[in-house]
């Protein structure tokens, strides 16, 4: 019993030791804050099977697919479906889901898990030219043709934007008069997940002129800021705080143009969204969030309280600082572990940044959704 407590007053002294050592993030004072009150899994949030008849794409061949965007051919009058994964790839779906093909990568590697190297695709978007708009949180804001493989970069992540430069660009959307809107997560990059996760609110919405080349932060001060989103009218954008538990509002037209809003609090952590053909909203949750739930209280005691985050960020980047100390002086292949671990209209697809497959539900039954105009209300899907 002695040891016992003996082992445990030590954990508790060398990580108030961690807590207080010079030089190690966060750099950034870390405040508290509230979760907004948490959804009841009642009613329309109830548990349902409306997507058990997914079909699960490519199981074990690919890992990863975060967005997926269509793609409309006019020449031959169908949508061509792609997906980002890790590794950098962009892939084509085709023969009805039974293959896929590379089109184009981000980057160039000589290991897949080497992301800054690789590139990680996340947000997709059509330009509405038959180009795919990428977020690669590496990389930046890229442009790829998709039938001549061809890149370009628009934003690139080394060139500071008001101060600093992207470290997490993330969801990209374009505008009918070729504006581009997109996040920049954190300023933390994505492989220091733990840093973003327990750190302060550093995300931003940005906007970037092809015309003049310009970027602009609309937002900042955003907890994790992930999809986006333009409102039909386009008098708005709506962007994913994915550890506030709510999407938030930026208003580009109209009398409150300018100005920010809580858009709406939602029941867990949000990331891509999307418009339904009818003008709906979509919202992908990744972790839900209920009252029926009590586990996840255990999330909340470290939101309302900062020293708390603190003590449990400190250990995580200390030891991601040594494992890219060897990644960097290790001569190959030695530096190859420590490598791999510090940079850890009908058919609805399904994409998941963890999942080793892409899902995708036949057409049919109705889509329930966020609805985007007048009062906001929630269905599960």
């Amino acid at each position: 019993m002695f040891r016992l407590l003996r082992r445990l007053v030590d954990s508790v002294l060398v990580l108030c030791l961690i807590a207080v050592l010079p030089g190690i993030p966060p750099y950034e004072k870390l405040t508290s804050y509230k979760l907004p009150e948490p959804f009841s899994a009642s009613g329309h949030l109830s548990s349902n099977n409306l997507l058990a008849s997914a079909q699960n794409l490519f199981v074990g061949e690919i890992h990863g697919p975060e967005s997926v965007v269509e793609i409309e051919d006019p020449k031959h009058g169908v949508s061509e479906v792609y997906t980002g994964i890790q590794g950098g790839a962009i892939l084509k779906i085709v023969d009805g889901g039974r293959k896929y093909e590379v089109v184009a990568r981000t980057g160039h590697c000589e290991y897949k898990w080497d992301a800054k190297n690789c590139g990680r695709p996340l947000g997709l978007r059509s330009d509405g030219q038959g180009n795919i708009l990428i977020a690669d949180a590496y990389k930046g804001i890229l442009r790829l043709d998709p039938k001549s493989g061809e890149l370009v970069t628009l934003v690139s992540s080394s060139e500071p934007i008001e101060g600093r430069p992207p470290a997490l660009p993330n969801s990209v959307e374009m505008a009918s008069d070729g504006v581009i809107y997109w996040t920049d997560s954190s300023i933390y990059p994505l492989h220091a997940g733990a840093m973003a996760l327990f750190g302060q609110a550093t995300g931003r919405l940005i906007r970037y002129n092809p015309a003049t080349g310009e970027n602009n932060v609309l937002m900042e001060d955003l907890h994790f800021a992930n999809g986006i989103q333009l409102s039909p009218h386009e008098d708005f954008v709506v962007v994913a705080e994915c550890f506030r538990h709510r999407l938030t509002r930026y208003w580009l037209k109209g009398p409150k143009g300018g100005t920010r809003e809580v858009f709406a609090n939602v029941p867990g952590s949000p990331d891509n969204l999307k418009l339904s053909p009818s003008g709906n909203m979509l919202a992908g949750i990744v972790v839900p969030r209920f009252s029926e739930y009590p586990w996840y209280l255990d999330f909340e005691t470290l939101t309302n309280n900062a020293w708390l985050r603190l003590i449990g960020i400190r250990p995580f980047a200390l030891t991601r600082m040594i494992l890219e100390m060897g990644a960097k002086y290790l001569p190959p292949p030695l530096n190859t572990f420590t490598l791999w671990m510090s940079y850890h209209d009908g058919v609805m697809w399904l994409a998941s940044p963890w999942n080793k497959f892409l899902s995708r539900i036949p057409p049919k039954g109705p889509m329930v959704l966020l609805r985007s105009e007048g009062d906001v209300t929630f269905d599960l899907l």
